[in-house]
């Protein structure tokens, strides 16, 4: 988050729901705006959340008849000017080459 945002920006790491990853974490950084203290545009919080990230939970798989035993997946989602997703799947067996990636 500071190589995006710059070094003096504080950046925090919190525990989080989302409904298809678990465990799941936000990345937060202090507002470029009001420099923490609190304004319109981070709520007055000091602080804008940047995305989200987890592990999907398997049953996510199994509902759509994935083999858990031989596939796992990750997902994380950034905003920054828009909302841009990533989810990662790969083989469980720790094969090399075989991941595959949609963003």
């Amino acid at each position: 988050m500071r190589a995006l945002y710059g070094p003096e920006r504080r950046v925090r790491f919190r525990t989080h729901f989302f409904p298809f990853t678990e465990p799941s974490i936000e990345p937060d950084v202090s507002c470029g705006i009001c420099g923490g203290a609190g304004c319109r545009t981070c709520k007055y919080s000091g602080w804008l959340e940047m995305g989200g990230a987890g592990v999907v939970d398997p049953q996510v798989f199994e509902n759509v008849g994935v083999d858990t035993e031989r596939w796992s997946g990750s997902r994380s989602a950034a905003a920054s000017s828009g909302r841009r997703s990533c989810a990662t799947t790969s083989r469980t067996s720790g094969c090399s080459g075989t991941a595959t990636s949609a963003c």
